[in-house]
C-alpha cells in the first residue's frame, strides 16, 4: 500500500488514545484540524464537528473533559465514541475498527454500531470492524461477515443481516464444527 492509500484510511483502536485534558468537542476539533484540508474552511470544519458530535450522541457531554485514570472525566462508556468521532469526523472512505463495541454496555455498542451504519451508508463509507461476540441486534446490522481461523478465511457471507444460525450448512460447512479460534471480522 501507498502513502496516499494510507492517507484516505482511519483507524480507530480498542484502548481509547485520547488527551485527559481536552473536552470530547476539543477531541474532535482537533482531530478534525489535523485531518482535514485547510481548503474546507472554519465554518465547514465546525460544522462537520457539530454533526459528529450530534451522530454519536454525544452533544450532553461535548463540554466534558474525556479524563484519565488519576483526573475525571466522562465515563468508561462515553471514552469509546469520542475516539471513534475523532476518526469519523474525517469521512475516511474506508475505517478500520478495532473492537469498537468492546467494554460498552448493550445500549450503548447498539447505539455506537447503528450510528456507525448509518454514517457510512450517508457517506459511501467502507468500514471494517472486528467484533468478539456480537449481540445479535448488532450481529444483524452488519453486511458482510468474514471469519476468520487460524489467519485463514472460514466463512465469507454477503447481504444485509447474514445470519449464523449453528444448525445450517454453508458450502459443505456447519457453522458448529468451525474451530475454537474463529474471529470475526465484519464489514
Amino acid at each position: 500500500p501507498t502513502k496516499a492509500f494510507f492517507r484516505r484510511c482511519g483507524f480507530v483502536f480498542q484502548d481509547d488514545l485520547l488527551l485527559a485534558a481536552l473536552t470530547v468537542r476539543e477531541t474532535i476539533e482537533f482531530a478534525a484540524r489535523l485531518r482535514l484540508t485547510q481548503s474546507l474552511g472554519d465554518e465547514e470544519r465546525d460544522r462537520r464537528v457539530q454533526t459528529t458530535l450530534q451522530q454519536l450522541g454525544l452533544e450532553h457531554c461535548a463540554h466534558t473533559a474525556i479524563g484519565s485514570e488519576h483526573t475525571r472525566g466522562v465515563s468508561g462508556g462515553e471514552r469509546k465514541p469520542p475516539a471513534v468521532g475523532a476518526e469519523l469526523v474525517a469521512r475516511p472512505p474506508l475505517l478500520f475498527l478495532d473492537e469498537p463495541t468492546s467494554g460498552l454496555d448493550a445500549a450503548t455498542a447498539l447505539s455506537l454500531t447503528s450510528c456507525l451504519q448509518s454514517v457510512a451508508r450517508t457517506n459511501r463509507m467502507i468500514l471494517v470492524l472486528s467484533v468478539h461476540q456480537p449481540r445479535s441486534n448488532i450481529f444483524s446490522l452488519f453486511d458482510q461477515l468474514l471469519l476468520l481461523s487460524g489467519g485463514s478465511l472460514a466463512q465469507h457471507r454477503r447481504g444485509a443481516a447474514p445470519g449464523l444460525p449453528a444448525s445450517t450448512q454453508d458450502r459443505g460447512q456447519t457453522y458448529a464444527s468451525l474451530p475454537q479460534a474463529t474471529q470475526p471480522l465484519l464489514l
